[in-house]
């Protein structure tokens, strides 16, 4: 049987395109699929009509459906370690309510880069879409990719994360990790509320090789967002702390 995938959609408050990130993950061919939707303390999560859109569109390759919810809100980074803590697949992926997989063979592709490489966690490329839904570039673009991909050595991809050369091609909505990999690890580092890759990928970068594969576009990735848009006090707050 085909290695199960973990797919997370993290919600809070907002839901105007949750219908299309969910889309995107019912229509991928990828035979083996957990989709867990997990919400963070909103007073006005629809969960009983995802719960029903989700039933009646599902196709056999989502053999397993998660609706986890919080009374209370926690942020962020607790939000999505609870996601990864209830992911039952050997490789976890996210697809934020606001953004959506790009077409229907991404995790395929994913899954295929994990098989050649026998890496722990992997980082793809995403489109950038603005407000009115206009395509702006891709994330990195092809130049920065090939230099991205270039680099062999983890201290030299640290040192242009770190220094902010190319920093946003390192996210967290286009990171991979294997299940076994990120419970070695202990998760995101819940010192900080919103703010879950940054960090991550300053500690990861120090110790070890983040695998790319900036050639699959794996995600839709809309504007507006709170690691996008206008900073959220919250993450101001997280913008202080120690990276390492």
């Amino acid at each position: 049987m085909a290695t199960l995938v973990s797919v997370t959609t993290l919600t809070y408050r907002k839901f105007e395109l949750l219908y299309n990130a969910i889309d995107s993950v019912l229509e991928q061919d990828y035979p083996n699929i957990e989709y867990i939707i997990s919400d963070d303390g909103s007073i006005n999560f629809p969960e009983d009509e995802i719960r029903e859109y989700v039933e009646s569109r599902k196709r056999d390759n989502i053999t397993r459906f998660q609706v986890l919810t919080h009374e209370k809100n926690q942020g962020t980074v607790k939000n999505v370690n609870d996601a990864f803590r209830h992911a039952n697949g050997e490789i976890i992926l996210t697809v934020s309510a606001d953004d959506s997989l790009m077409e229907p063979t991404i995790i395929s592709q994913i899954v295929k880069v994990y098989k050649e490489r026998d890496c722990e966690a992997l980082c793809v490329g995403r489109a950038l879409y603005n407000e009115k839904g206009e395509f702006v570039r891709n994330i990195p673009s092809k130049k920065e990719g090939e230099i991205l991909s270039n680099l062999k050595d983890n201290r030299e991809q640290y040192q242009r994360f770190i220094t902010g050369r190319f920093y946003e091609a390192y996210s967290g909505c286009t990171l991979s990790v294997k299940k076994a990999f990120i419970e070695r690890w202990g998760y995101f580092d819940e010192r900080y509320t919103l703010w879950e890759d940054g960090p991550f990928f300053a500690q990861y970068l120090w110790e070890h090789y983040m695998e790319c594969a900036f050639d699959i576009i794996g995600l839709r990735y809309n504007d507006g967002g709170v690691s996008s848009g206008k900073k959220h006090p919250l993450l101001l707050k997280d913008d202080e702390l120690p990276n390492m």
